[in-house]
């Protein structure tokens, strides 16, 4: 499937993470293992750029930590939609905007 706009994405994104969910086949207990380690790399990556931590900055590690830290989070959502019934696109985004507007009101 061919996708023509970032518009449409996320949902992309998401069904194509299912799709792979599917043939993966891993525990969610260790998908939690997968996103604190990528979760971490990620933090890592970004003390470099502020020059928190020592090491070169690297642009393109970073995007691609992030990339593994969001699909690993999107992984772990699938599966809990999976077990619960509780949809990403239909139940938490939603939540989401509604979150949102609280915190603004708080601003």
């Amino acid at each position: 499937m061919k996708v023509k706009s970032n518009e449409f994405l996320f949902p992309f994104i998401v069904q194509d993470i299912k799709r792979l969910n599917e043939k993966h086949g891993k525990s969610l207990e260790l998908k939690f293992i997968k996103f604190n380690e990528e979760f971490g790399e990620m933090c890592a990556e970004y003390l470099k750029f502020k020059g928190f931590k020592k090491g070169e900055y690297d642009k393109n590690h970073l995007i691609e930590e992030q990339a593994d830290t969001f699909q690993c989070l999107i992984s772990i959502f699938n599966d809990i939609e999976k077990e619960t019934g509780i949809s990403i696109i239909d139940d938490v985004l939603p939540k989401i905007l509604e979150k949102n507007i609280k915190w603004e009101s708080q601003i």
